[in-house]
């Protein structure tokens, strides 16, 4: 909180100096509390109450034309139901603790400095051909004139012992207590650049990165490109490759066509993906096996407002009943299905609506479920009050957990209000029912946002851009 503060305290100043400096700023808070109840394995009631508090602080315009801007973005994560004996059994897993406090992104980036030069230092999050990643350090891109461009980037992963940090994007199998010491990162990648051609145009990226904690953690290679034919048809291949077990984690290639200006949407997609772990873990002395996703969606918007959609998956995987076993190995099948549409009324009145819904069956191995959800959203008053709402049943089938078969009904229903500018109160309750217990959870959410902008026009600029977490 005293960080929160100090932030909040640093935006206020600059704001004040703004016309002076040409500083734009953006503060954005999120107070939200959790009030429900669970189950435990013994089929006690146990109550819970959480609190999360957000707060997001952006500078844009640091230098002129928005090359140099900052953003940031901190929780912080409390359960007030936690006894002293429960937190003590709790030890080292951070997500379950008392109090979290988590610095999500921090960082200082520039983009097109001397028409060449793009650059992140802090804490960041790197979204590309291998994975999700966060890492304190610096990532450093230049442009070149030839349609591509080159990037570095080193520093130290983000983990669950880092200062302010989170194991959300940690690799699989790593246990918190182990992660004593800094892991060092380290990547490079080439990517593809304005290629574009009448109707085609080209995006591509290939990456590799290696993390050490005493010995080589995790080391990949990848590389996806997108395919524009005409505005037509776009098509993207990718695969990662893990140098560490010698072999792909994931292999994907998909294929989208829109026909009748668009409105006709045809997506196929194939996804391979192999589960691994960080090096170090325990879970790698156990046979891990690869599922192959084929998946399909067809989206048909019939006017402005209203559209319908179909998908399917069908998935295969490889299945063993004993690690040891060499001959029992069977190909086994999940596949599964959906049809929905959605409406929205692009009246500019005082009354909006969104409505939408689906239904959807699974069925395969390990279980069986069928599945209808239909949600509305009103907005009213100017947008100043929105109502929502939801209704979900699911038959579910379960060969594994017999205890869960049955039947489940969900009903949310909701309401925000925006009391100022900026400003919104809401609160929205949750109740889950199935043949023997009822579940109840209760939300209170409050919203605040600041902007001190000398133009308009700029903050749609820097937003358009991506620079905001």
């Amino acid at each position: 909180m005293r960080l929160a503060l100090a932030l909040t305290g640093f935006i206020g100043a600059a704001s004040l100096s703004s016309t002076a400096r040409a500083l734009d700023a953006e503060v954005e808070a999120l107070t939200l509390g959790q009030f429900y109840g669970l189950r435990s394995i013994a089929d006690e009631a146990l109550d819970q109450t959480r609190f999360s508090q957000s707060l997001r602080v952006n500078l844009f315009n640091i230098a002129p034309e928005n090359k140099l801007y900052f953003v940031s973005h901190l929780r912080l994560d409390a359960n007030a139901a936690l006894t002293d004996a429960e937190t003590a059994q709790i030890g080292a897993i951070t997500e379950y603790q008392r109090a979290t406090v988590s610095l999500l992104v921090g960082y200082l980036a520039g983009r097109n400095l001397w028409k060449r030069v793009d650059f992140g230092l802090g804490r960041q999050l790197s979204i590309d051909a291998l994975d999700y990643f966060v890492y304190d350090g610096l990532r450093l891109a230049v442009n070149t004139p030839w349609y591509f461009g080159v990037e570095a980037l080193a520093g130290f992963q983000v983990r669950g012992t880092s200062a302010l940090g989170f194991s959300a994007f940690q690799p699989w199998g790593t246990h918190e207590a182990d992660d004593t010491g800094a892991a060092p990162v380290f990547g490079v990648a080439v990517y593809a650049r304005d290629v574009h051609f009448g109707g085609f145009r080209t995006e591509g990226r290939a990456a590799w990165r290696r993390v050490f904690n005493g010995a080589i953690v995790e080391e990949r290679v990848g590389a996806h490109v997108e395919q524009m034919l005409a505005h037509l048809v776009t098509v993207n291949l990718g695969a990662t490759y893990n140098l560490v077990f010698d072999g792909f984690d994931e292999v994907t290639a998909g294929a989208r066509v829109r026909l009748f200006d668009r409105r006709l949407q045809v997506a196929a997609e194939y996804f391979r993906a192999t589960p691994r772990f960080d090096a170090d873990s325990i879970w790698n002395v156990f046979s891990t096996y690869a599922s192959d996703d084929v998946r399909a969606k067809v989206t048909f918007e019939i006017s402005e407002s209203l559209e319908v959609f179909a998908r399917a998956l069908v998935r295969f995987f490889s299945n063993r009943v004993f690690p040891t076993d060499a001959v029992q190995d069977a190909m086994v099948s999940d596949r599964g299905g959906a049809i929905g549409a959605r409406y929205l009324s692009r009246t500019t009145g005082r009354l909006a609506l969104e409505c939408g819904g689906e239904a959807s069956f699974q069925a395969g191995w390990g279980g069986d479920r069928i599945a209808t959800d239909a949600y509305a959203i009103v907005s009213a008053w100017q947008r100043r009050i929105l109502v929502q709402s939801r209704f979900t049943f699911v038959n579910l089938a379960d060969d594994i957990g017999p205890r869960r078969t049955g039947n489940y009904v969900g009903f949310v229903l909701g309401a925000t209000y925006r009391i100022l500018r900026g400003t919104s109160l809401g609160v929205l309750t949750e109740t889950l029912v199935n043949d023997t217990r009822n579940l109840f959870r209760f939300y209170v959410a409050l919203e605040s946002s600041l902007t001190f902008w000398d133009d308009p026009v700029d903050m749609n600029r820097a937003r358009a851009v991506g620079t905001t977490p």
